[in-house]
């Protein structure tokens, strides 16, 4: 398994900062008691984007006095190696022995749920107390093999365990088996509604300037949904009259693209608006990261001014290194940047990939020199990144880059070894050997051809050809090379 050994990888692992004005919503923590209490593996928390499942599960999870590992999802998690890495490295935050023990399994069986789930299941029932494991944004993972991984945990669930799975479209399990045998607490979009008594402590001071009548309207415009109504007190803030902006304020998503620009950036001073538009192509940020990309000085002090004053960023670590913005803002931030500068968002990307190069984070640099189109640069970094992956397991994850950066046109001598190696842990020889053939025919002055030979011995072992993997075994023991391994591609 790979540590997260990255402060940016660690935020994957915990919780976002409890938000910094409280609302009490005893009325929903209580079915996550609940079913704590009563021994319940899943409690699905499913609703549209902007609906507060993240921010209601962090708050409950503040709260509790049992173990709870968090796991924040993302796309790149649909490789089963490295969503089952990063689950039992969640885990092993707080129970280490569980990762110690799991951790190995998942890349030696490249993250296989036949594998990997049982032994997470028997180190789980061994545990002398209760445990949470937290999967939010749940909906990136677009994997079948994942989703039957996941089910399969939650059917042998052992009673030290339950999963809070807070998604914004429900998973593709058998919940109807699930609700019938009592295992399954849910929490719905219906449910996640904000009243008028939550959503004045949700406002806040702007509240006080509305009476019961026009608050209650305002849940009805918005439907109770926590991203129109945290979009609407931030206007709150700045309108004169609030009566009047209640009647004319529409909180539903269709129209919150056309609000975010014409009532939240519209008065913003041009430099502010600039950098925070521009800061929507990263998925995290921190100080120096956003000054690379945005060319500010003061980025640290920003974003932890901003985090201050604005619910649609959220802090993810307790000492305010790290932030995001809010996925819809986010979104729609994007769409911003889109339509107001697209010339330069290659520009922006490249600035991060420099960022990330040179602070030790290849993986990211790579994905961001992609979007900006610079597949030579992306190519050059998968000689760090590749081997890594390859290593690790994570084929999925190795495949999609691989196929990215070949859609530009031919990979280089070491993409080509490692796209021949993920062919051949999938079982498709023949697209191995025509890798062989692509990584012989690009092979530039002075690159050691035994560096190829680990693949073509394990091919030939593959194929029942033993004559042709002693030949090579032979032709690698003559070089003095017999430490050649995939990794050091």
């Amino acid at each position: 398994m790979v540590p997260p050994s990255s402060a940016m990888a660690a935020t994957k692992l915990r919780p976002p900062a409890r938000p910094p004005r409280l609302v009490d919503r005893s009325r929903l923590t209580a079915v996550l008691d609940d079913a704590l209490s009563n021994g319940v593996p899943l409690v699905l928390v499913s609703a549209p984007a902007g609906s507060g499942k993240s921010t209601l599960v962090t708050s409950w999870v503040a709260d509790q006095q049992v173990d709870v590992a968090w796991l924040q999802l993302e796309e790149s998690d649909a490789d089963p190696a490295r969503f089952w890495a990063s689950v039992t490295a969640a885990i092993g935050r707080v129970r280490p022995s569980v990762a110690e023990a799991v951790g190995p399994l998942v890349v030696g069986s490249q993250g296989h749920a036949d594998v990997v789930v049982p032994a997470l299941v028997n180190e789980l029932a061994g545990l002398d107390e209760r445990l949470v494991v937290v999967l939010d944004d749940y909906h990136l993972v677009d994997s079948a093999d994942v989703h039957k991984g996941v089910e399969r945990l939650l059917d042998l669930c052992p009673a030290q365990l339950m999963v809070v799975l807070a998604t914004r479209a429900d998973p593709p399990f058998r919940l109807g088996r699930m609700r019938v045998r009592g295992r399954v607490g849910e929490l719905r979009a219906g449910d996640l509604r904000f009243d008028a008594a939550e959503a004045a402590s949700l406002l806040g001071a702007v509240a006080a300037g509305l009476d019961e009548r026009r608050l209650g309207d305002l849940c009805d415009r918005t439907e109770g949904w926590a991203a129109g109504l945290v979009l609407a007190g931030l206007s709150l803030e700045r309108t004169e009259d609030a009566a009047r902006f209640v009647e004319t304020f529409r909180g539903d998503d269709q129209l919150v693209a056309g609000y975010l620009a014409d009532e939240l950036l519209a008065v913003l001073e041009p430099e502010e608006r600039r950098r925070m538009v521009e800061a929507a192509v990263l998925h995290r940020l921190t100080g120096p990261l956003l000054d690379a990309v945005t060319g500010s000085t003061d980025g640290a002090r920003w974003l932890d001014d901003l985090a201050g004053r604005n619910q649609l960023v959220i802090r993810l670590d307790s000492t305010g290194e790290w932030y995001r913005y809010h996925h819809l803002f986010r979104d729609l931030l994007l769409l911003e940047a889109r339509r107001s500068f697209p010339d330069l968002l290659p520009q922006l990307n490249r600035s991060a990939a420099a960022w990330f190069e040179a602070n030790g984070y290849p993986a990211a640099a790579v994905e961001h020199l992609l979007i900006a189109g610079d597949r030579d640069h992306a190519m050059d970094l998968m000689r760090i990144v590749g081997p890594d992956l390859l290593g690790s397991g994570q084929l999925r994850t190795l495949r999609n880059l691989l196929e990215r950066i070949g859609a530009g046109g031919p990979l280089d001598t070491v993409c080509s070894l490692l796209a021949g190696w993920v062919h051949y842990l999938r079982g498709r020889y023949d697209d191995a050997e025509r890798c062989l053939t692509d990584a012989a025919e690009r092979m530039p002055p002075g690159f050691d051809a035994m560096r190829a030979m680990p693949l073509r011995i394990n091919l030939a072992l593959g194929r029942g050809d033993v004559a042709a993997a002693l030949a090579g075994a032979r032709e690698v023991s003559a070089a003095g090379d017999l430490a050649a391994r995939p990794s050091e591609l």
